[in-house]
């Protein structure tokens, strides 16, 4: 530092070499040679600390710059293959092994992922149910639900809608999702509703919408899934579905009724107790005859 008038300038230089300066005022400016080679370390350090910090911050800025490319690379290969037509599923393959291709990553982590991913014991549980509604249907099963929820609910307004929904209901306890539950019930009761008067339109919609209890109502493969992923008891999930499907197929019914009365749609007959308790019990079609 420098005093003049009184007056304490600020100090000139903050670097290393001043603070050394202050220190070893002795040794600064001396013919001596181990002060010389000491100022040369000294300044030797000073421009190797800057030189790593110059390397350290070129390393994260190319680093930054190779991650965005990367995600680019994932990104750009999905949009692209699925404008080429690629299926959902292969699309996300494709950008998945272009991102692994690019990284570190080695490429013997895919089959260990699809084997963990395969490898847990409850997703059993799920070609179990679609053997056992596979089974069913081809027992004629499906025509036995049918016929029973007529004999409930088809004396009512409209009624071969409301037996739709009332039919998926119950199906959906055996099957566990939308799409069997549509292909089951709507390739009887669509042909059925349309041969009754009732037109084309509401007989699908009333169809497509009653199969979305199927997921809900258990046994229910999706929440059998998304318990298994994040690790939540399936068991629960199956008691917490019951009550939102019933709350479901009720209202359902409630707008189908609305709509029937409205158009004018048919009623059958009414069934009594003991028809409606043998359609229950019989164990074939043959034996109700």
């Amino acid at each position: 530092f420098q005093a003049e008038d009184g007056i304490r300038d600020q100090p000139r230089s903050r670097g290393l070499g001043d603070v050394y300066k202050r220190q070893f005022p002795d040794v600064i400016g001396s013919s001596n040679p181990n002060a010389l080679l000491l100022y040369g370390h000294i300044y030797c350090s000073i421009i190797y600390r800057d030189l790593l910090s110059i390397c350290i911050r070129s390393t994260h800025f190319f680093a930054s710059i190779w991650e965005r490319v990367i995600m680019t690379i994932l990104f750009g290969v999905f949009i692209v293959t699925l404008f080429l037509g690629f299926p959902i599923a292969f699309s996300l393959g494709l950008s998945s092994l272009a991102y692994l291709l690019f990284t570190d990553i080695p490429l013997v982590i895919i089959p260990q992922k699809l084997y963990a991913g395969m490898d847990v014991f409850v997703l059993l549980c799920i070609p179990g149910f679609i053997l056992a509604g596979n089974l069913m249907n081809r027992g004629g099963i499906t025509e036995r639900i049918i016929s029973f929820s007529k004999a409930i609910v088809g004396h009512i307004r409209g009624g071969l809608g409301l037996a739709n929904i009332g039919a998926s209901m119950i199906f959906a306890g055996i099957s566990g999702t939308a799409v069997a539950d549509s292909a089951s019930i709507g390739s009887v009761m669509i042909p059925a509703m349309k041969n009754e008067g009732y037109d084309t339109e509401f007989s699908c919609a009333i169809t497509a919408s009653s199969s979305t209890i199927g997921p809900i109502i258990p046994p229910s493969l999706p929440m059998i899934i998304a318990g298994t992923l994040t690790g939540l008891s399936v068991a629960k999930l199956f008691i917490a579905g019951a009550i939102p499907g019933l709350l479901l197929a009720t209202g359902l019914m409630t707008v189908s009724y609305m709509i029937s009365k409205k158009k004018g749609h048919p009623k059958g007959k009414k069934s009594t107790l003991s028809q409606i308790c043998l359609l229950y019990t019989s164990p074939s079609p043959r034996d109700r005859g």
